[in-house]
């Protein structure tokens, strides 16, 4: 029930996207298609760049006015654009992206942005162009542009090669600088370009061409010459979407019209054609503004590419770690081929520069080809006028006709129409042809047995995905009668059904081209191909293998599909998680791990990691063979049960270890493993995590683990103590809240463990308790002459102590008094907002600070003496990064502070515009205590902090030089300080949760006792009654630093 809601649910939301705007683009045509389906799981091309190489596109047009990041990337020479005659580009670019935007009609990735190169070099007024050498220079410039559409290309084909030699000619045009004919020139060329863009992996999409052949133009099957671009090479035949309905089995009901009559097909390419809707599609006008019209309609295999352009978009999106050719492997792989020939036939029209000829298709022996002429005018006349002047059915009578007999499916359609709603749901099959020699491996087993299989590597790059798909494999094969070429009799309706399409491709070319007259102009072309193709299978050494998958990366990907290729399952890195099925056997290799809640059909291998269940859960595997490896089975509880492996065969658990996964606890005790037989070490007791140890008990078919507290980390006891304490006082719900540490292994645990005794809260008390800004003002203020006025004082430093660093910013107002030409006293404010951070945390606070000083001078011995009051408001930030969590805090503090300082002049009684040497000795003292508060939002890792008080004390000798002059005065300070005090706070403090429980200790940073100090300072005296000053200050120890900037103003009454 739940899953037939959630369908429904997912039904609903795919019907809201097909709006006006949707169906706009022509009948049926997204439909045909599965758009909406995509668009329901999110997948819009949202954050993809797509590239379209066309015509100039006009992206002025109201169909992209959402766009942000769209742009022609090259200026196509000096030609004078006129829109009329550049429309082909727009069209494309607007069926790959236009707008969802509420205008017209929307495009295929309609949040896609589309980057524009031009196919030509120089275009003329009146739409002519020369070609250009640089098609995807940008492109392969800019790695996130994957998939580039190509509606563009020459009227030639691989037809009239009758000998050798029109066959060497075609090929060295494709592959060499032959210096021969310009049409030579201009597939070398391309070849070049295309290497280019295939070497950075591009998939280049291409439209097949609209001249109505058996085989696509010759930019698409330059891979028949140069193998290396085959898999980056995806080309597009077009159909007409009105023919095209959906039946109860999800495939086509597809009437003889269905193959739009203009398309070219698919011969020599058809592992790597997919077919789109071609016919009467709208989509933006480039010349919008002169004609009125926002959209227009177009015909070709121009129109069906960026459909195929847009769905690669949107499995981009889907699955950002896919290169180009792993685009190109998903769309073909999951293209809806399930096409019924309702009819009996199917039709097109070949246009040789207006040489006319009918081509029929019969998916088995011809039938009556007049009454299928006369069906196809009736179904299609309008276009047979439209494109051909062809005026009835007897008129198409007289054209010349072919006939096509035993023609598969992919002849036609290549792999299918292409299924954007499967597509973004992951591969849908393991197709070995699209592999390479270096992708096999006998290092594995193929159900068992140890044979060489070739395996498709992905790499997630970090990124969680699911592919739900289930996923079939294609082996590579030969064309031919038997495609294995075992010689041992082959079952195309079983067993070997995969490779049936390479049988019904030889059939094909035998039927229509081996097999006719020798007059038959294209029949070495054909017998050439199939030469080649058989060989270059053969030399890869793919040829029957079967298919497996390497998962590769960190990340995790979900197999939840019944998946049937019969290679291995690999999880060399990251996570390959199988909550659907795998046919064969699965391994866990290097820091590989299984997991999932599915079924291995096959033996599983674990020596890497072995976790039942779906990530993190508490579920079970099933393992249909047996369980063997050297790895670990990792192990979540729920607090009553594990996670467990269900093994039909035998499991061989000796050389294995078992830990914690994600969620552990003491005291659970529970089986984990059943099995056919088990065999298991001598050692019944081990580590199982930082801190809980395993008893594990096995009989002949049931292993079952206990837990017991055990400190692994081998420090931190009092932490280790606090906790199991405190976990064994909780109520059962808030103890799960506990499971994520006490499943970490030794390392994690003893640094969640330094995390929870983190001392940011005692760094922020240590810097406030050093009173620094009320000392600083009382001291070095007399640089501005103590006299009956007010001054302020604007202060900044920076810090650091330990890990930890510190800012802050003072403004301190004060009022001096005279009370003799000898002696002065003062009030001042002082107010500062003070920060602190580190790994640990971080923490604020605002202090307001009180103060009464008092001293003489004009003597050649001042004393300067002050006390303070102050109070702070203060928050913090605790960091608990291991476990997922933060600590914050309020709370309030104050401060009693203590100072004197005494200097003697050696040069009093010399004039002030001679230097003046002062000895000075100072002793500060300051007395701090804060509130008890406890932390919030780091569940039961909260702390509660009493109420805590401390001392500082610090001891200063130093040398002072003073100099002044008519205006004004500077001076230098060096100091040599020791703190004789509270260099670093201590606290024990216990868990929020647990108030009578154990204590925990609690350490702020330390700083270095002895410090060295530096000061300078400059003055001027602006009038009698006005003077600024300002300073810089510094002061260094071994376990610090700090560097201060002052700027000072003052008024004399």
């Amino acid at each position: 029930m739940l899953m037939l809601m959630s369908s429904l649910a997912n039904a609903q939301s795919a019907d809201s996207f097909k709006t006006a705007e949707y169906n706009e683009m022509g009948y049926n045509v997204l439909d045909a298609v599965n758009a909406a389906s995509a668009y329901a799981k999110g997948y819009t091309g949202k954050g993809v760049v797509v590239g379209v190489c066309d015509d100039p596109i006009n992206l002025l047009s109201p169909e992209f006015d959402l766009k942000q990041n769209s742009e022609m990337i090259n200026v196509a020479g000096a030609g004078v654009y006129n829109w009329e005659n550049f429309t082909h580009g727009t069209h494309v670019a607007g069926v790959v992206a236009a707008s969802k935007n509420g205008l017209g009609m929307h495009g295929m990735a309609f949040d896609a942005e589309i980057k524009g190169s031009t196919a030509g070099r120089i275009y003329y007024s009146d739409g002519s162009f020369e070609s250009r050498k640089d098609l995807y220079a940008y492109y392969v410039q800019h790695p996130e542009i994957k998939v580039i559409n190509n509606s563009w290309g020459t009227g030639c084909y691989l037809t009239n090669i009758n000998d050798k030699q029109a066959y060497e000619l075609v090929r060295s045009g494709v592959l060499t600088p032959a210096g021969n004919p310009e049409w030579q020139d201009y597939l070398y060329s391309n070849t070049i370009q295309f290497r280019a863009a295939v070497a950075n992996d591009k998939l280049l999409v291409w439209a097949a061409g609209n001249d109505g052949h058996t085989m696509a133009s010759i930019e698409n099957t330059s891979p028949v010459f140069d193998w290396s671009l085959s898999n980056n090479f995806i080309t597009v035949t077009a159909s007409d979407a009105a023919a095209l309905r959906r039946n109860s089995n999800g495939g086509f009901d597809a009437s003889c019209n269905s193959i739009a009559i203009f398309s070219d097909l698919a011969q020599y390419r058809e592992d790597c054609v997919l077919n789109a809707p071609g016919v009467a599609i709208a989509s933006a006008n480039a010349d919008f503004a002169a004609a009125g019209q926002t959209d227009v309609t177009k015909y070709g295999t121009s129109q069906a590419a960026p459909l195929v352009t847009g769905v690669g978009a949107l499995v981009q999106q889907a699955f950002p770690y896919l290169g180009g050719k792993q685009i190109g492997d998903v769309l073909l792989s999951t293209a809806n081929n399930q096409l019924t020939a309702v009819d009996g036939f199917f039709i097109n029209v070949q246009d040789d520069a207006g040489l006319y000829k009918v081509n029929v298709f019969f998916p088995g022996q011809k039938t009556d080809t007049d009454k299928a002429l006369e069906e196809a005018y009736e179904k299609n006349g309008e276009l047979f006028y439209g494109f051909y002047g062809i005026e009835s059915a007897e008129e198409l009578k007289k054209i010349k006709l072919d006939v096509f007999e035993n023609v598969p499916v992919e002849a036609l359609f290549g792999q299918g129409v292409v299924d954007a709603g499967k597509a973004v749901r992951g591969l849908g099959a393991v197709n070995v042809r699209r592999l390479s020699a270096g992708d096999i491996s006998d290092a594995y087993t193929v159900h068992g047995k140890a044979e060489k299989q070739a395996l498709y590597s992905v790499d997630t790059q970090g990124c969680d995905s699911v592919w739900s798909n289930d996923i079939k494999e294609i082996r590579a094969g030969y064309i031919a009668a038997d495609p294995l070429g075992s010689g041992n009799g082959i079952d195309l309706a079983g067993a070997d059904s995969d490779v049936k399409d390479l049988h019904d491709r030889w059939l094909y070319y035998k039927t229509n081209w081996l097999d006719k007259a020798p007059e038959d102009n294209n029949r070495y072309m054909v017998e050439q191909y199939i030469k080649d193709f058989n060989k270059q299978i053969a030399d890869t050494g793919l040829v029957g293998l079967h298919a497996g998958l390497i998962k590769q990366g960190e990340g995790i990907l979900n197999l939840t599909g019944s998946n049937t290729y019969q290679g291995s399952s690999i999880a060399a890195e990251g996570t390959l998680q199988i909550d659907g099925s795998v046919a064969g056997d699965a391994y866990s290799t290097g820091s590989g791990t299984i997991t999932g809640k599915g079924t291995v059909n096959g033996s599983l291998y674990n020596d890497g990691r072995v976790q039942a269940g779906s990530y993190g859960s508490i579920e079970n595997m099933q393992v249909r063979g047996g369980f063997n490896g050297s790895g670990t089975i990792l192990l979540n509880t729920d607090g009553k049960k594990y996670n467990c492996l269900n093994v039909d065969g035998a499991a061989h658990i000796d050389r294995m270890e078992v830990k914690a996964a994600d969620s552990a606890a003491p005291g659970v005790s529970g089986v984990f493993i059943t099995a056919n037989s088990i065999v298991s070490g001598s050692s019944t007791e081990q580590e199982f995590s930082g801190m809980l140890d395993a008893q594990i008990v096995v009989d002949n078919k049931e292993g079952k683990l206990t837990t017991f507290v055990s400190n692994n980390t081998g420090g931190n006891s009092a932490t280790f103590a606090a906790l199991n304490n405190m976990y064994f006082s909780l109520d059962s719900d808030r103890q799960k809240q506990m499971y994520r540490l006490y499943a970490l292994d030794k390392t994690n645990a003893a640094a969640a463990f330094s995390q929870i005794e983190n001392g940011i809260l005692l760094d922020l008390a240590h810097d406030a308790m050093k009173n620094g800004s009320v000392m600083r003002a009382v001291y070095e203020q007399p640089a501005l002459a103590r006299q009956d006025g007010l001054w302020m004082l604007n202060n900044k430093r920076w810090g650091r102590i330990g890990g930890v660093d510190g800012h802050g910013y003072n403004l301190t107002i004060g009022k001096d008094f005279i009370s003799d030409e000898h002696g002065y006293y003062g009030l001042l404010f002082d107010y500062g907002s003070n920060t602190v951070s580190g790994a640990a945390g971080s923490g604020e606070y605002d202090s307001y600070s009180l103060g009464l000083y008092a001293g003489n001078k004009n003597k050649p011995g001042s004393i300067t003496g002050f006390v303070s009051y102050g109070l702070q408001a203060n928050k913090g930030t605790a960091y608990l990064p291991v476990l997922g969590q933060t600590a914050e805090s309020d709370y309030d503090s104050k401060t009693l502070g203590i100072g004197v300082e005494y200097a003697y002049d050696l040069d009093y009684g010399k004039p002030e515009e001679l230097w003046h040497v002062s000895p000075y000795a100072r002793l500060n003292f300051t007395h701090y205590r804060q509130k008890a508060f406890k932390e919030h939002g780091a569940g039961v890792f909260d702390r509660s902090f009493g109420s805590y008080s401390d001392n500082y004390a610090e001891g200063e000798l130093g040398l002072s030089f003073d100099r002044s002059e008519g205006t004004g005065g500077y001076g230098i300070r060096l100091g040599y300080k020791r703190i004789l005090t509270g260099e670093r706070q201590l606290m024990e403090v216990c868990f929020a949760e647990d108030e009578c429980g154990s204590l925990l200790p609690v350490r702020s940073w330390g700083e270095g006792r002895n410090h060295f100090a530096a000061a300078a300072y400059v003055r001027h005296d602006f009038s009698r009654k006005w003077s600024a000053g300002g300073s810089l200050s510094g002061d260094w120890s071994n376990g610090g630093r700090e560097i201060g900037a002052r700027l000072d103003f003052a008024y004399h009454f």
